[in-house]
């Protein structure tokens, strides 16, 4: 039976402390010592035998442990085993001096946080240096030990950087670099190469992308990329971060290329080919109490730049950018905006035409209560926006409404009646202060729900019929300018049916289904900005589920005057056994009120032992063709990753068909995290 020792050491510095440096406190911490046998000799204290010491959130095991009073150091011997929090460490034998701080371990192995794994002949530490012999460093578990960093001897200071003698780098057991010497920070963040990207694509032989990571200082950093491409050029990619305190962050990006101009690419364009391209891209957040300024930069040389060299469809076919400045002020009863919107449209050769708000500033007061004893409550919103194109029609819009609303709950019945009277006035108009027009109105809506909620054994159910009543009267704006849709507010007198399901399950599970019609008592009804003849309103329905590895979702609109469905997205992801799933989405759209589309995508996963294969389809079934084949296989091992990536992209409206292929290794780990500043200090 083993023996019990509840606070025999004074003081103990364990293993934990050796590796990070603390002396514990045993007054108000205790030693458990749990031994077959347990004796004091002189100042020794000496336990054996399935030695077990825990204290605080760590256990020491070994076959013998002995501490000597006198000389404050503690010996372990045979199977020591030290598990604590995010580290175990596996030894011989050993020492530590809990005075000094100073300690030796031989034939050790030490795994921190399941992501380090390390192996050394001994290990020992003297101040605040750890000294090591023989050692071998990995990121890969022992069990898939497919590289490490292999040195005779060297040392540690945490914080500082790590010396190494003789070391070598061997990959599947394969040595692949030497170094007599060699030198790598040991702080959080490290300056040093990321993981390059090469490959080749429709324009270029070869490609290949090499960042850097260097640090400025605490709060900020830089990346600097090379960008080679065989055909189109030379470019650099320069990305600032800088954090300036616990809430507020910058980020800047200037990527300069010097376009050779002579290839394939410009084909079809009527613009000359450009040699000087860039892109200036930055987005910010600053916050102090109540105001914050958030910023967004994304200004292209050319209208053909995001085109040119970028192989990601969203980015290729990116319509416009926006760039805004956002200053808010969040008072208790009211919200002061203002903002500036700066659109560049790459859709057109010019940018004269395109329309811009520049400034805008909204005041919103807040919804409160206007009476006592009755649920009247009012709030007011007061659009200001100044609108302007190079060349086109210029005025400054001020919007004012201020909503009335009397909301009602009984039993399960909600209802809530609003008016809204607004007004709008038109200023400068084309910059003559004396052209100015006016529209007012009084809007009239009405809601009344009713909640029906049951509980079963599997699933709960929440049923929500709705019937809504919206009254917009006539106006005269037709001499208004029209600038968006606000401009041209549509007459309505409209009734709103719709019925909600909610199922919930267990593991949250759901499934919400939405069905919705109308009735336009004027006789016609509008889908976007665009006006039909008709008393009833499409008919709606919606699905949203996931139930356990199965997902899916469905909208669909059909017209009852013309008989058919117009509008329908479906998607469904079905799991195949445990390693394949299947994701297809079906996109139609007849054309009413937007351009006619009906295209297929379809994705398949699949994954198997350390394999991870993706591929998508995307098929146009109304022009009969495929617009894009994107396959990525990656080989992951935790400690190390490769992955190849294939995409091919037509453009149906340049007719050209762009690919690329992209290779990517990561050995060594670059977790490189973005600056970070003491939340101390900050409100």
């Amino acid at each position: 039976m083993k023996k019990k020792l509840l606070s025999i050491l004074t003081s103990v510095y364990a293993l934990s402390n050796f590796t990070y440096g603390y002396i514990l406190n045993e007054k108000k911490n205790p030693v458990n010592i749990e031994a077959k046998s347990i004796i004091k000799e002189n100042s020794k204290i000496i336990a054996s035998g399935d030695v077990v010491l825990t204290y605080k959130d760590f256990t020491l095991k070994a076959d013998k442990i002995i501490f000597d009073a006198k000389t404050k150091k503690v010996y372990l011997q045979g199977n020591i085993v030290f598990e604590g929090k995010n580290v175990t460490i596996l030894a011989k034998k050993g020492w530590l001096d809990i005075k000094t701080k100073d300690g030796k371990f031989e034939d050790i192995t030490l795994i921190v946080s399941n992501k380090y794994f390390v192996k050394a002949e001994s290990i020992w530490k003297k101040g605040d240096t750890f000294y090591f012999k023989k050692g071998e460093f990995s990121q890969c578990s022992f069990d898939k030990y497919d590289w490490y960093v292999k040195a005779h001897e060297g040392k540690i200071r945490p914080n500082d950087k790590l010396v190494a003698k003789n070391l070598t780098f061997r990959f599947f057991n394969l040595p692949l670099f030497y170094s007599p010497y060699f030198t790598y920070p040991t702080v959080r963040r490290k300056t040093g190469f990321l993981v390059p990207e090469f490959g080749k694509d429709s324009y270029n032989n070869f490609f290949i992308k090499l960042p850097y990571f260097y640090i400025l200082d605490e709060s900020s950093d830089l990346t600097a990329t090379l960008d080679y491409r065989s055909k189109q050029g030379e470019g650099l990619d320069l990305e600032y971060r800088k954090k300036l305190s616990k809430n507020s962050w910058f980020n800047g990006e200037f990527f300069y290329f010097k376009d050779k101009g002579s290839g394939g690419w410009w084909e079809g364009r009527n613009t000359s080919p450009l040699k000087n391209r860039w892109r200036i891209k930055g987005k910010g957040f600053f916050k102090w109490r109540d105001f914050n300024i958030s910023t967004n930069l994304d200004l292209p040389s050319d209208p053909f730049f995001y085109e040119d060299f970028y192989n990601v469809s969203d980015l290729r076919y990116l319509s416009y950018t926006k760039s805004q400045i956002l200053a808010t002020l969040n008072k208790r009863n009211y919200t002061l905006e203002i903002n500036t919107d700066y659109i560049y449209d790459l859709s057109t050769p010019t940018n004269r035409y395109t329309l811009q708000r520049l400034p805008e500033v909204r005041f919103y007061y807040k919804k409160r209560k206007l009476l006592n004893r009755f649920p009247v409550y009012a709030d007011f919103l007061s659009v200001n926006t100044n609108f302007y194109r190079e060349s086109g029609e210029k005025a400054i819009r001020s919007d004012n409404a201020i909503n009335i609303g009397l909301y009602t709950p009984f039993r399960n019945f909600y209802n809530s009646f609003e008016v809204i009277p607004r007004y709008t006035a038109y200023f400068f108009i084309n910059g003559n202060l004396k052209n100015s027009r006016y529209r007012s109105l009084v809007q009239i809506r009405d809601t009344l729900r009713y909640y029906i909620h049951n509980t079963f054994e599997k699933f709960s159910l929440s049923t929500i019929p709705q019937i809504d009543f919206n009254n917009v009267p006539a106006s005269s704006q037709g001499k208004l300018p029209y600038f968006d849709k606000e401009d041209r507010l549509k007459e309505k007198s409209d009734v709103d049916l719709s019925l909600y399901n909610i199922a919930s399950f267990e593991d949250n599970d759901f499934l919400r289904w939405e069905i919705s019609t109308g009735y336009s008592r004027k006789g016609k009804y509008y889908v976007s900005d665009n006006e039909y003849k008709g008393y009833w309103k499409p008919f709606k329905n919606s699905i949203l589920f996931k139930i356990k590895e199965l997902e899916g979702e469905q909208l669909l609109f059909y017209d009852w005057q013309l008989g058919y469905i117009t509008r329908t997205i479906t998607s469904l992801t079905v799991p195949i056994g445990e390693k394949i799933k299947y994701t297809i989405v079906h996109s139609f759209d007849k054309g009413i009120d937007q351009p006619s589309l009906n295209q297929i995508y379809q994705k398949l996963e699949l994954w198997y032992k350390s394999f991870y294969l993706e591929a998508s389809l995307l098929n146009n079934i109304k022009f009969g063709y495929v617009q894009q084949k994107k396959i990525k296989l990656t080989y992951d091992r935790n400690c190390w990753r490769f992955s190849i990536k294939y995409i091919e992209d037509y453009n149906v409206d340049s007719g050209k068909t762009f690919s690329s292929v992209v290779l990517a290794i990561d050995i060594l780990s670059t977790e490189y995290k973005i600056p970070f500043v003491q939340s101390s200090g900050y409100k």
